[in-house]
């Protein structure tokens, strides 16, 4: 991370760094695919950089007077690249699609920040799913959406009598499963 931080300190480097942006040559940019409004900082160490937690790349420039790339090398620098964030970068038709295959699974891969504001994957991807894509949405039925979080993923797993069993389809936060239920043996009341 020095190393990363060093070149960011560079103006040879940042200079680089936007021309290889602005072509999209050699890398997945995600201020590209997100855009800098789409991209949300949720982990800030500095205390000076604590009011920015919260906003996208895009709000702090325009706070700071800056240009994105700009504002976002200076917080990796001031920061020592130890930021993480959110970005919103897929589309809800593509994540429905993907949904109703019948090979996809739902997982959590969201990393649990020890500071900051933790991302929504952390708490919210299964209420998520219950909720826009099953309620709102009608993308899934509740038994495709409840297989897809438990049933395939234990599956694909070599796991084959796992389950879980909601009780609602989760109207407010969410508190857990009421209960876990194992090979038909409960594990927590």
């Amino acid at each position: 991370m020095e190393a990363i931080v060093r070149r960011l300190q560079n103006p040879d480097q940042r200079k680089l760094l936007a021309r290889r942006i602005e072509s999209g040559d050699g890398f997945d940019d995600i201020a590209k695919l997100a855009g800098w409004d789409g991209i949300f900082l949720t982990s800030l160490h500095c205390p000076e950089d604590h009011p920015y937690q919260g906003m996208s790349l895009q709000q702090i420039a325009e706070l700071t007077g800056q240009d994105p790339l700009t504002c976002c090398c200076d917080l990796l620098v001031r920061e020592q690249g130890e930021i993480t964030m959110i970005d919103f970068m897929a589309h809800e038709e593509d994540i429905a699609a993907i949904l109703q295959d019948p090979f996809s699974n739902l997982i959590s891969d969201s990393t649990y920040p020890t500071e900051g504001q933790p991302h929504p994957r952390v708490y919210g991807t299964f209420v998520h799913l219950l909720t826009r894509f099953v309620r709102e949405r009608g993308d899934l039925t509740p038994e495709a959406a409840i297989h897809k979080m438990t049933g395939r993923p234990a599956a694909v797993l070599g796991i084959f009598c796992s389950a879980n069993v909601f009780v609602c389809l989760c109207y407010h936060l969410s508190v857990g499963s009421c209960f876990t239920v194992v090979c038909g043996s409960g594990l927590l009341d």
